[in-house]
């Protein structure tokens, strides 16, 4: 047999037993860990083994769950099941399930494979869980561009509309307290530009770079597929802005109260902003997570606001009167650009409730 014809064999060899590879993206769902989505990869080997690996493997029952993940000190690791399994366990939970085939060379498909195995048995299936940067469907992506080369992620280096926080928040307005817990926690370094490559940690975001992805002039996606569609998650349902829940239903009565009962309005929100500003405090002291620190939101709600319920004298007067000084301090820099943090529905609530108590302390005064 002469040599072009054992390449041959070696190559049909080759390309027979190479695995399929399809990115699995799994929609949202009612629990607080799905509200953005999930992905995983499918492995359809020739022999027809059909296994899911799943890089959102985490024990929610281990101890302070909720404040570990507050604090970014979650451990996730690589969750190998059949595919069967991946599917009614998310359709278990009513989320629409899409499957895209990629178009990998035997060679890259064999390679990726080879790499999850790799993964699945060693201690690198165990990883420190991050929002941005390292999740269950970031760790997707990189294995995607680590065997097209980089390319991937070159070909996803265009700039994209929003930030990361617009891009965050856009897909929670249908839970209106969660949108404005979010939004207050995040700190400036979620409002600079960023690429396409950067929102690869929502999987919806990671479906268009996928989309779009050419290699060699052909598509990357060679075919998509839906093996469940949700039954009560409509993505394309419009939500409202939930800061105009706050406006009205928080800084308008403040402002009577302040204006009719300036000590009883003044000494209410006082309580709220103090209880706010520890809060940041703790964040920032206690919480791995980088975009919790420097947040300017501390300045417009600082935990010095339980002064807020002493009673008319020097000491609330020099605290009002520095307060008001602060926040058209921050409002300049925001508007210089000075200040790189979204801070205008903030300062939309402080602005007038803290002119409202300025007011009403006058009007105390007068009295």
């Amino acid at each position: 047999m002469g040599p072009w014809l054992l390449a041959l064999v070696a190559a049909t060899s080759t390309a027979t037993s190479a695995p399929r590879i399809d990115l699995v993206t799994i929609g949202v769902g009612d629990a607080m860990y799905a509200i953005y989505g999930h992905a995983a990869i499918r492995v359809v080997e020739s022999d027809g083994k059909d296994t899911a690996y799943n890089f959102g493997g985490v024990d929610m029952k281990q101890p302070n769950f909720w404040s570990r993940l507050m604090q970014g000190q979650i451990e996730a690791y690589l969750e190998v099941t059949p595919y069967s399994q991946l599917l009614l366990n998310y359709s278990g939970e009513d989320r629409t399930i899409v499957g895209r085939t990629l178009a990998f060379s035997p060679e890259e498909a064999q390679r990726l494979h080879a790499r999850l195995l790799q993964i699945a048995n060693s201690d690198e299936k165990n990883y420190r869980y991050h929002h941005f940067y390292n999740n269950c469907t970031t760790k997707v992506a990189e294995l995607f561009d680590e065997v097209k080369g980089g390319e991937l992620r070159r070909q996803a280096a265009n700039q994209v509309a929003g930030t990361h926080r617009d891009w965050v928040l856009d897909r929670i307005r249908n839970k209106p307290w969660v949108f404005l817990a979010m939004d207050l926690a995040g700190n400036g370094q979620g409002d600079v530009p960023i690429t396409a490559w950067d929102t690869i940690y929502i999987p919806e975001a990671l479906d268009k770079i996928i989309d779009r992805a050419t290699f060699d002039g052909a598509p990357f996606v060679l075919r998509s597929y839906v093996d469940y569609t949700s039954l009560s998650h409509d993505p394309r349902t419009e939500h409202g802005w939930p800061w105009i829940l706050v406006y009205l239903f928080l800084v308008v009565p403040l402002l009577l109260l302040c204006w009719f009962f300036p000590r009883l309005g003044r000494g209410l929100y006082g309580v709220l902003a103090g209880i706010m500003g520890l809060i940041y405090v703790g964040f920032w002291l206690f919480s791995d997570y980088e975009f919790y620190h420097h947040n300017w939101n501390l300045a417009l709600f600082p935990p010095t606001h339980f002064l807020l319920l002493l009673r008319d004298g020097r000491v609330l007067r020099a605290h009002l009167y520095g307060h008001a000084v602060l926040v058209a301090l921050v409002a300049i820099g925001v508007g210089t650009g000075l200040i790189v943090q979204a801070l205008g529905p903030m300062l939309g609530v402080v602005i007038p409730v803290t002119g409202a108590m300025l007011l009403g302390h006058g009007k105390g005064e007068r009295r």
